[in-house]
Order: structure tokens, then C-alpha cells, then sequence
């Protein structure tokens, strides 16, 4: 009777937390319309859609079914990201070649308000193609977010549109904050092509799915952008369990006292939304299907997919699997990886003598320590053996190290600096005569303060990278401030740095072009002659300050966007007709930067303050892109490694040479397995290097150990 009562007891326990939020969708409800499958608790039909904000209509456009949410068409539905994917509408300002004025087009706007649905921050960027544009995107809820970028080419520039990159050069994209549920488009009528129609007569802005983006320079001369996909783009909306009046988090929702909870499979779980408020569900680890339906997420089996690493077995379990090894191994769930019980053996056959070197898992812990040597049962007889097999394999590791290479320059000295304060001086760069491997990377060691500090030029080194051909410098932050004094703007300095000629480039991968500012557009731009120039714009009110967010860099307080491969120079500017002349109150200041994306963390604190300007002295780490070339003759490895001048600079026998892919010119990175200088001979050492070094010291414990285990 106890097990009874028992088990009634946990059916009924079962039974309230899983009981329907609503009628659950009947076997009549249409599963598909068109190539699009409708999952609940989207439906389509009366009682098939958790509520009426997940109704879907299956329209037939030209002989062909579609789904629609509102007015929008749907691509596809995403219970595991909880996205939908729809049409939205791209703008265009394009020159009328008859009236000779601009002609605004397919106004892009999408009202969400009071719906389960937000425009994904994660997996859109508001995006500007053409080549005189600011475009804009902007809210209408009272919160007085509006962000943008600009976008130009001239057309001797347009040789440097390149297929693929969306950094200012006929086309820019930047962030949006989280939590949008409205958005409207538009341009900047100051900037237009009634200058430059002949060669690209229209502009276009949409808000638009990042991933399915991938720019053309045909956008830039013809319409093909915006016939496409007849005047519209992919848009990835964020869904989520939530109204207008009630929005539940999972610890509310979950304890289900309305009969409303909408995780009802078993093996589900309910996950707070990362965009705004109300939850989703998820299937359990080692689950998938639907979680919002009864029974809806199913045990998967991972064994199918092969999961265990090579030599392993796979065994599936509830929720999950486990890997095995054969006899005398041992699975690594870390590596994925079947690894010998008694450490890494490493067998040297080709000396013939049946050495094997037995060297502690752990082989980088103990910095190469060789802690035991075994004869194979063949070998056992000889007690000598052991000492042939140390020196045979001495003897082949010296022969395996011995690639030759005819220094490029003059190495190093050993008298060279190796260090200045805290920063490492790794050669090709190097401190006095003679200590680089060229006037380019040389460094100045300077005490300022009483510290010692590396220069490259005026600009203070942080780091060197030689893995990843870079260096980390400081660089000047812009800024824009209102005086109250004088009752006018204040520049504060004007970032620009020139690197013409030389070995490096500013990264396009680790910096951000970044503006902080609640009412401010920053610009970026060349002074070479192909007319490059970006930028974004940053804007708040002093209502909308309590929505700027900690690390948060989408246009409310801040905004980014990226700049174009192989820049040699920049410099910064501000413009003059967005100023913080009416935000000083609570917004004195602006701010514009190229500034390394890690180490920017923004802060709500630098809108009413002055401490991001302040923290490094005016000051922000960037990251520079170096490589072997120079103004002249910048060659690639193919025609580097022929060596004919006798400059080649990957000089370790491990090394191999790499095209930089930052300009032209090429890198030296150590081969797999090795690490260390490439740019100096014998300078990447690795396994073999390390065992042939600790030869000397471990030969005596090795024949100790020998012993022991021969008898």
C-alpha cells in the first residue's frame, strides 16, 4: 500500500507540473506550409498556436504556399535558438535622373511592441551599403535611441571595393542594443548620390541577418542588392514566453499556479530569455525535439554520429554517452582521446636497437623531464644495450635538428636587450645597433617616471606577438567636449597615425573603430587618395541613460563599426553638427578611437563622466598588424623562400613562411610541434628538442631505472 500511495504520489506531483498551459495543437493542425515547417507553438488553424501572437497564415503568392506572421514572411522557426527568420524591408535613397532629385524608397520599419518577439542584437547588424551615406536606424517607444553608420567611395576608389568586406568602403554595419521591439530606417539627406550617380546612383539600409550577408562591389554601380530579394532581407527575430502585461522568469513560471507553463515535455528545462523579459524552453542535455509539447523531446542517440575518438567505443545512455578504450588505454574526456595508462611512450624504431622512451603524461608540467627508459624483451639480454640505445638516439635526434639555413641579416648579439620594463624584446624587433632586423623594428627603451617603457616611434609598445605577428600600442583617443566657459566645443585633439611605408598595418580583425557619445558621429578616414572614410553615430537622452548598459557597445552611449584590411593610416574627426552643446548637462563629452575590441569594456559611467579618457591618460591600446615588407619590394613566400637576396627571415629550421594576410609582405610561424623565434636560427625547438636537452641529466636516472626493471 505505501508503494502504491507512493507512486500515486509522484504521478500526481508530475501531473501539476506538467499540466497543459493550453489545448495542446490536434493531429488536423497543418505541420507545414509551402518548404517552411511550422512548429508549436507556432500553428497555423484555430487552438493549433500556443496564442494569438504565434499564429501563422498560409498565404499562396504566385501559385507557391508561404507562412506569414503579420505582414512579414517567414523563412523558418528555431526551437533550439527560440529565433524565427523573416523578410523585412530594405530602404533605398536613390538619384532620379529625370526630376534630378533624391527619391526615398521601401521605408523599413517593424513594430513588435506588446509581442513575444525581439529583433535579435546577437545576429543582425544594422547595415549601409553605398558611397555617400549615413544611414540611420532609430526607435519611436520615448527611449531616443537612434544609431548609424556612414559608408563613401569615390570612383577611383571603388577598385578598393572588395567582395565580401562590409568596413566602410561601400558599405558599414554596426550593432544594435538588446531588447529593440521597434525600429525605423532612414538616411541622412546630406549625404547622397546626387554627386555621384553616374557611378552609384542609389543607397541602401536595412536592418538584416548578419550571416546571410555577404557584400558585393556590384552593390555599389547596379540595383542587384535590392533586387534580390525584391526590395527585402532576412531578418532574425528573438522569441520568447511573454505579453505585454504578464511576463513571467522561469522561477515565476515554473512554478505554473495559472496553468500556464509552457515547458511541458518531461526532459525539458526552462531557460530565462537573453533578450528581454519572459523565458524558453530547451530539451535536456542528451534530448531533442519539442520541448512545449507532451513527450516532446526524445533521448538522442550520439553514438550515431560517432562521438568517441579514433580506437574508442561508444555506448549510449539516457540523456547522454560514454567512451571506452581498448585494453591498456585510457579515455580522456578533456582531449577526446585514448591515451596510454602509463604515460606518453614515444618509439624510436629506425635505431634499430627497440628504444622506447617513457616520458610523464603530463609532458609540458614537467618541462621535457625524460623519467624513465624501458628495453623492449629483444633488447633485455644486453645490459649495454641501454646505453646503445641512449646514444643511437642521441645520435638521431642531433641528425633530425640539423637543418641548415643561411642567416638573413646579422643575428642578435647576445649583449642585445632582451627586456625593457616589463615587455619581452623578441627579435625581429630589438633594442640598439645592430639588435633588429631592420630600421623598422627597432625600439627605444625610455624612463619616464621612473619606469622604463619600449617606443616604436612617439607610440608606447605594450606587447610584442611573435605567434601572432602583432604589437600592442597606445594610441591617442579623440575628443569632442562642451565649454561651459566659453560656450563652445572643444577638440581635444584629433587622432592620426601614419605607418606608410613601413612594416605594419592596422588590424581589421582585433580593432574597433569606437565613438562614445550621447550625441555624436565620429568619422575615420584616409589621407591616400581613395577617398575612405566611415564612421558611427552614438546617441542618448538623459531619459534613455537608464538603458545604457555595462559592456553593451550598440549605439545607445557608444557605438562601433569595423575598418577595411591593409590601413596604413588613420585619422579621426568628429562632426561639428552633432555636438554635446545641448547634452552637457548630463553628457559633456565625446569620444572617438581605433581602440583594440578586448580591451574595451564600456561603461555607463563614461556619458556623465570623463573617466574613459582619463584611465589611460588620453590614451587606449591598439593592435598592430607587422609583417616582413617594406615600401619597395614587399615579397610573398613563394618568392621569399628563394632566398636570392639573402634576406629570407624565417631563419629556424622548424619554421615555415606565411603570406600576411594584412597587406603584403609574409610572416614566420614555428612549425606544428614547435614553438619559439622563428626569426633566429635553431629558434623553435619542441618535443625532440626538449627530450635531445635533457639527454645529459637524464642518462644516469635512465639506466637506474633500466636496471630495476630488467631484473
Amino acid at each position: 500500500m505505501c508503494i502504491l500511495r507512493l507512486g500515486l504520489g509522484l504521478l500526481l506531483v508530475l501531473a501539476a507540473r506538467h499540466a497543459p498551459a493550453t489545448a495542446l495543437p490536434g493531429p488536423e493542425c497543418q505541420k507545414k506550409c509551402g518548404d517552411v515547417e511550422i512548429q508549436y507553438p507556432f500553428g497555423i488553424g484555430s487552438n493549433c498556436s500556443l496564442s494569438r501572437s504565434f499564429n501563422v497564415r498560409c498565404k499562396v503568392q504566385d501559385g507557391t504556399p508561404k507562412p506569414f506572421i503579420g505582414d512579414f514572411e517567414l523563412l523558418n522557426i528555431s526551437l533550439t535558438d527560440s529565433t524565427m527568420r523573416v523578410l523585412g524591408n530594405i530602404a533605398t535613397y536613390c538619384y532620379n535622373t529625370s526630376s534630378r532629385s533624391m527619391d526615398v524608397s521601401g521605408i523599413s520599419r517593424f513594430n513588435a511592441s506588446g509581442s513575444p518577439y525581439r529583433f535579435s542584437d546577437a545576429r543582425n547588424k544594422f547595415t549601409v551599403i553605398g558611397c555617400n551615406t549615413l544611414g540611420y536606424i532609430s526607435d519611436s517607444n520615448g527611449t531616443g535611441y537612434q544609431s548609424g553608420c556612414v559608408s563613401t567611395c569615390t570612383e577611383r576608389s571603388l577598385s578598393d571595393v572588395t567582395d565580401g568586406t562590409c568596413s566602410g568602403i561601400g558599405c558599414c554595419q554596426t550593432t544594435i542594443p538588446r531588447g529593440v521591439d521597434y525600429y525605423s530606417v532612414g538616411f541622412a539627406r546630406g549625404l547622397n548620390t546626387s554627386q555621384i550617380w553616374t557611378f552609384s546612383r542609389c543607397s541602401y539600409a536595412m536592418l538584416m541577418e548578419a550571416a546571410s550577408f555577404n557584400f558585393s562591389a556590384a552593390y555599389i554601380r547596379t540595383t542587384k542588392f535590392n533586387e534580390t530579394n525584391a526590395g527585402r532581407a532576412p531578418v532574425v527575430i528573438d522569441w520568447a514566453i511573454r505579453n505585454g502585461t504578464t511576463t513571467w522568469s522561469c522561477e515565476v513560471a515554473a512554478r505554473n499556479e495559472t496553468g500556464t507553463y509552457a515547458c511541458l515535455s518531461g526532459n525539458s528545462k526552462c531557460v530565462d530569455s537573453a533578450n528581454g523579459p519572459g523565458y524558453v524552453c530547451n530539451c535536456s542535455q542528451g534530448y531533442q525535439g519539442n520541448p512545449y509539447l507532451p513527450d516532446g523531446c526524445r533521448d538522442v542517440n550520439e553514438c550515431i554520429n560517432n562521438p568517441c575518438p579514433s580506437g574508442g567505443v561508444c555506448h549510449n545512455t539516457i540523456g547522454g554517452y560514454r567512451c571506452s578504450c581498448r585494453a591498456g588505454r585510457k579515455f580522456s574526456k578533456q582531449s577526446n582521446s585514448c591515451n596510454p595508462d602509463t604515460g606518453l611512450i614515444i618509439v624510436f624504431e629506425t635505431f634499430g636497437m627497440g628504444c622506447v622512451v617513457l616520458v610523464q603524461q603530463n609532458f609540458a608540467a614537467s618541462r621535457g623531464r625524460i623519467v624513465g627508459w624501458r628495453l623492449l624483451p629483444s633488447a633485455r639480454a644486453q645490459m649495454r644495450s641501454m646505453e646503445m640505445c641512449i646514444l643511437r638516439l642521441g645520435l638521431g635526434l642531433l641528425l633530425v635538428l640539423a637543418a641548415q639555413h643561411a642567416p638573413a641579416t646579422a643575428i642578435p648579439s647576445p649583449e642585445c636587450q632582451k627586456k625593457c620594463g616589463n615587455v619581452e624584446i623578441h627579435y625581429p624587433f630589438g633594442i640598439g645597433t645592430n639588435c633588429s632586423l631592420s630600421e623598422s623594428f627597432d625600439i627605444s627603451c625610455q624612463v619616464q617616471d621612473g619606469f622604463a617603457k619600449p617606443f616604436i616611434g612617439d607610440l608606447e609598445l605594450l606587447n610584442i606577438s611573435l605567434a601572432d605577428s602583432t604589437i600592442r600600442m597606445l594610441g591617442d583617443i579623440g575628443s569632442y567636449c562642451y565649454n561651459t566657459s566659453s560656450r563652445r566645443m572643444d577638440l581635444g585633439g584629433l587622432p592620426s597615425l601614419n605607418a606608410t611605408g613601413s612594416p605594419y598595418r592596422f588590424s581589421n580583425v582585433l580593432n574597433k573603430f569606437t565613438v562614445i557619445g550621447c550625441n555624436t558621429l565620429g568619422y575615420i578616414s584616409d589621407s591616400n587618395g581613395t577617398g575612405y572614410q566611415s564612421g558611427c553615430v552614438s546617441t542618448c537622452t538623459e531619459r534613455s541613460l537608464s538603458q545604457v548598459t555595462d559592456g553593451t557597445c550598440s549605439g545607445i552611449g557608444c557605438c562601433q563599426t569595423a575598418i577595411p584590411r591593409g590601413m596604413d593610416y588613420y585619422q579621426v574627426g568628429f562632426d561639428v553638427g552633432l555636438n554635446t552643446s545641448l547634452t552637457w548637462r548630463f553628457s559633456r563629452c565625446s569620444y572617438a578611437m581605433l581602440i583594440e575590441s578586448a580591451s574595451f569594456n564600456f561603461s555607463a559611467a563614461y556619458i556623465s563622466t570623463t573617466k574613459f579618457n582619463e584611465t589611460n591618460a588620453g590614451q587606449a591600446p591598439l593592435v598592430v598588424d607587422w609583417a616582413i615588407r617594406n615600401g619597395t619590394a614587399s615579397s610573398s613566400c613563394e618568392v621569399a623562400r628563394r632566398n636570392e637576396t639573402g634576406t629570407y627571415a624565417c631563419l629556424s629550421g622548424n619554421s615555415k613562411c606565411v603570406d600576411s594576410a594584412n597587406g603584403p609582405g609574409y610572416v614566420c610561424n614555428c612549425s606544428q610541434g614547435y614553438q619559439g623565434n622563428p626569426y633566429l636560427p635553431d629558434g623553435c625547438r619542441g618535443l625532440l628538442m626538449s627530450l635531445q636537452m635533457s639527454m645529459n641529466a637524464s642518462a644516469t636516472h635512465a639506466l637506474q631505472v633500466a636496471s630495476a626493471t630488467t631484473q
